[in-house]
């Protein structure tokens, strides 16, 4: 779809409420419609259209939702809205984005060293959510796997890890030598191995096949963790 002065709508839907960051119990719906304004543009177009003052939405809202409210579901429900609405347009624009340094300027300097809020859903940590956001946006190539290799085993951060299994698993799942290396992954958690192995399930979840398979190879297979590893992931949440 071709949205037509897309800009001019962007330009709008951001002076809508400029009040916004005031109310934390309103979900800024206007500035997530803003951001998804960038799916309905030709690539050229999204790559450069309005990417600065995006890139600053973008960050604001993640910082909205790293900050504690009276309302303990509302900061959780930012975050997983960022995930259902701009983790999509991110992962489409990629590292041709304009507003790309201006994001990871942030997320290097502030975004990964937010505070901790351990929400009831992993997914919808704020930590976990800027993570997701700056892999997205990263050179789709061997090298950037073999860096999201890196950030899953040296990561300074529960969350970072958690961010790029993410990545791994939704990415390149099917990439030559994935399931091996995330096998060996979770093999080496020891305790935590259950843990680990439910959030892989739990990433590759839209994909019942490459599941099944997974499960096999972890549960299975001797090289594993065992079925005893897998079956306390039944019965255990996520939560670092």
């Amino acid at each position: 779809m071709d949205l037509p002065y897309a800009g001019d709508l962007i330009d709008r839907l951001l002076a809508a409420d400029p009040l916004w960051s005031l109310r934390p119990d309103r979900q800024p719906e206007h500035l997530l419609l803003a951001v998804r304004c960038l799916g309905c543009v030709s690539p050229a177009e999204a790559r450069t259209l309005r990417a600065p003052v995006l890139a600053d939405i973008v960050i604001a809202l993640l910082e909205a939702a790293n900050v504690e409210s009276d309302s303990p579901d509302q900061p959780e429900s930012l975050a997983r809205a960022i995930v259902e609405e701009v983790l999509p347009v991110f992962t489409v624009l990629g590292a041709d984005w304009a507003g790309r340094a201006r994001f990871e300027d942030w997320y290097l300097t502030v975004g990964q060293h937010m505070t901790d809020r351990y929400p009831r859903d992993w997914r919808c940590d704020p930590v976990v959510v800027a993570a997701r956001l700056y892999f997205a946006l990263r050179t789709r190539d061997d090298q950037c796997l073999e860096r999201l290799r890196r950030y899953a085993v040296d990561g300074h951060r529960t969350q970072v890890r958690q961010a790029a299994i993410h990545a791994i698993v939704a990415g390149w799942r099917d990439a030559p030598g994935t399931l091996s290396w995330l096998r060996r992954y979770v093999t080496a958690a020891g305790n935590e191995a259950g843990l680990w192995h439910a959030l892989v399930t739990e990433a590759a979840g839209t994909h019942p096949p490459w599941c099944t398979t997974w499960h096999d190879l972890v549960c299975t297979d001797p090289g594993g963790p065992g079925a005893a590893g897998c079956d306390r992931v039944d019965r255990r949440r996520w939560d670092p």
